[in-house]
């Protein structure tokens, strides 16, 4: 990961850290660097030198500005004003991966050859949480290469 995505990423979870604010923060990025990765040509638009200053605040005022808490939209601001708006996306890996280990949780992909009910998936949830010694997100997906049972992947 770049210096810079490491730097402000920290920043901002250290942020949300002081004011008590993470889970806000974690969900607000999850759907900002979705939408951005989503909308490449957005990055492009806001670090085109043909756009002055003040048009690339002002587009990120109509796009953010009381729409999201205002540390995060003032993030984006800085992030503008110092040229490292291309960066955005990789901060917020960087903070989801800070939010993931202060909450000592991991993200597991399950596949499984059919869907799983809700029973079978918390007796999964479980027993993957007692191996790790971790809490889990998991991200349940049908496979139909699967002949039978499950393939979970934590952590690659």
């Amino acid at each position: 990961m770049e210096k810079i995505a490491m730097e402000y990423g920290d920043g901002l979870f250290e942020l949300g850290l002081e004011e008590k604010i993470l889970e806000e923060l974690r969900e607000e990025t999850k759907s900002l660097r979705s939408l951005l990765l989503s909308e490449p040509s957005y990055i492009s638009l806001i670090t085109s030198r043909s756009v002055s200053e003040e048009e690339k605040e002002q587009l990120l005022c109509e796009a953010f500005k009381d729409k999201i808490h205002p540390y995060l939209y003032n993030f984006l601001l800085l992030m503008n004003d110092r040229g490292y708006f291309s960066y955005v996306s990789s901060c917020f890996a960087r903070f989801e991966e800070r939010y993931l280990a202060h909450y000592g949780i991991t993200k597991v992909t399950v596949r499984s050859a059919v869907p799983l009910d809700g029973a079978q998936q918390t007796k999964v949830k479980e027993a993957l949480e007692k191996k790790t010694g971790l809490k889990t997100e998991i991200t349940w997906l049908v496979d139909p290469s699967l002949v039978a049972g499950i393939r979970a992947e934590a952590d690659g």
